[in-house]
């Protein structure tokens, strides 16, 4: 048995100009080995690393993300998108302590996507 994901709570769209939250919870089963990591990623790339033996948990900035230590735990990491990063995968990973090092993952998309803050001008000619 491992550490399980019970829920993903990745907005489908999020706002350029604010926060976004994702959410991953688990469960654990009293037999279960302890939890070794909480892994946060955009694609292919790490974004933060949550791991219990650890003290500080380490934040990875990547091109069109940023992420601070202190907007993230073992549940939920808080992030700001830049403009330019159009729709992305997150993926929550849990694993397990050894020795099989178990590991759950799920994935759900976000993408960029933002009110307009004035009225588009249309020309036309005649």
């Amino acid at each position: 048995m491992s550490h399980l994901i019970t829920t993903l709570d990745v907005p489908r769209y999020a706002d350029p100009r604010k926060e976004a939250e994702l959410v991953c919870q688990y469960t654990r089963q009293p037999q279960d080995p302890p939890l070794h990591s909480v892994k946060w990623y955009r694609d292919m790339h790490e974004i933060f690393r949550y791991t219990p033996q650890e003290y500080e948990t380490r934040a990875f900035n990547s091109t069109g993300i940023s992420v601070t230590n202190s907007s993230c735990d073992a549940r939920a990491c808080v992030i700001t998108v830049r403009p330019e990063s159009g729709t992305a995968k997150y993926t929550c990973e849990v694993s397990s302590e050894g020795p099989r090092f178990a590991v759950d993952r799920r994935s759900a998309n976000m993408t960029l996507a933002g009110e307009c803050l004035y009225v588009p001008l249309v020309r036309y000619l005649l």
